[in-house]
């Protein structure tokens, strides 16, 4: 989508700053719920739900989280995973065949339960 920035009005440059700061808020609030999900994923082997941290989250989402505390915030949470990583007893590869027999189940289960 391009834009004529010089030919706007005020009221549209409002709103395309307006648009731009809630996709960036967006974008903010998933990496910061990708990172602690890793996180927590790495050091205790699952996910939680529902999410400790989603105060935080919609925080950031709704712009309540300055950028530069987002961006400092993610920095510690990056460097908090790749410490977990090492330490991590999660298996290092998927187990593909395990995961098979587990979605052939859930699906025959699925397929022939009356509530389909």
């Amino acid at each position: 989508m391009k834009f004529d920035i010089k030919n706007m009005s005020n009221e549209e440059l409002l709103k395309l700053k307006y648009d731009l700061e809630k996709k960036q808020n967006k974008f903010a609030s998933h990496l910061i719920r990708l990172l602690l999900e890793g996180y927590e994923l790495l050091k205790y082997g699952s996910l939680r739900f529902p999410l400790e941290y989603a105060d935080t989250i919609l925080e950031i989402k709704t712009g309540k989280w300055e950028r530069e505390k987002v961006i400092e915030f993610s920095d510690s949470l990056e460097n908090k995973m790749n410490k977990a990583l090492e330490e991590s007893k999660l298996p290092s590869k998927p187990r593909f065949d395990a995961i098979n027999e587990l979605t052939k189940f859930i699906l025959k289960t699925f397929l022939i339960s009356e509530n389909f």
